[in-house]
């Protein structure tokens, strides 16, 4: 029987150089020295690391931002005050003692502020990244009850279609409208912008159906017009309008992050 000699134990060294080996410069941090192929700790390429370094220049930390509820209850208390500010220079209507005790005009009001309310808290979930399909169905919502109040003004409440004088009315609920909306637009896109939206034109548009909306029901309590071309024309359309010229104000200032560029 013939035995074999064992192989004799080699200790293992250290792996030869790979011919295809390339030095590269030290960085991220310091971590990788000159002729190392990638970083220590991580496996991944000093070059990724440097490009990971000039992506991360000039960033700072931030802080999370306040929850969707405590953002809507700030909105709500500012516009309160914004109430407060309006009525004290503006009276309210001749009639809302008559109209106050009719139940078709409560509920319109109710579902114009509603609406707002929605709309609104849509427009704060679109300023937090991927918070948009949370708040599309508050904003269709708000939607459907703009124009269920739409509705209840033509089919609840008395109108006439004589006497509109054009210009004259144009000049003050119109514009009363676009002041109040723009003021609580901006309220609102403080908040929004400090969420840093992704898609900044859309939360610019929701915020201003909410902000328009909170103009439509201030009109509402001071104007006392039945006149359907004034309603239709100075109430109700500056909604429509006016938030789709604030997406376009939105996408310049609601994400300001988006038009920062990199440091050289």
């Amino acid at each position: 029987m013939k035995w074999k000699n064992p192989k004799p134990r080699t200790e293992k060294g250290p792996p030869s150089p790979s011919p295809y080996a390339i030095p590269l410069r030290q960085g991220f941090g310091g971590q990788a020295a000159s002729g190392d192929k990638r970083l220590r700790g991580t496996g991944m390429p000093v070059v990724h690391g440097q490009a990971v370094e000039r992506l991360a220049s000039g960033l700072r930390p931030v802080k999370s931002p306040m929850p969707i509820w405590g953002q809507w209850l700030l909105w709500v208390a500012g516009m309160g005050a914004l109430a407060a500010l309006v009525f004290s220079r503006l009276s309210l209507r001749g009639d809302l003692s008559v109209n106050g005790s009719a139940l078709v005009f409560d509920f319109m009001v109710f579902l114009i502020f509603a609406g707002a309310a929605l709309a609104a808290w849509g427009a704060l979930d679109a300023g937090i990244p991927g918070g948009e399909a949370k708040g599309k169905w508050k904003v269709g919502s708000a939607m459907l009850l703009y124009g269920l109040a739409f509705l209840l003004f033509l089919l609840g409440q008395p109108w006439e279609t004589a006497g509109y004088s054009f210009h004259i009315a144009f000049s003050s609920c119109f514009v009363a409208v676009f002041l109040v909306g723009l003021v609580s637009w901006m309220g609102l896109g403080l908040l929004i912008r400090a969420n840093a939206p992704l898609d900044s034109r859309r939360a610019g548009v929701w915020a201003g159906i909410s902000a328009f909306l909170v103009g439509l029901g201030f009109i509402t309590l001071h104007c006392g017009s039945h006149n359907l071309a004034h309603i239709c024309l100075e109430h109700f359309l500056p909604v429509l309008a006016y938030s789709w010229l604030t997406g376009w104000l939105g996408y310049r200032w609601l994400c300001p992050w988006k038009r920062k560029p990199l440091e050289k």
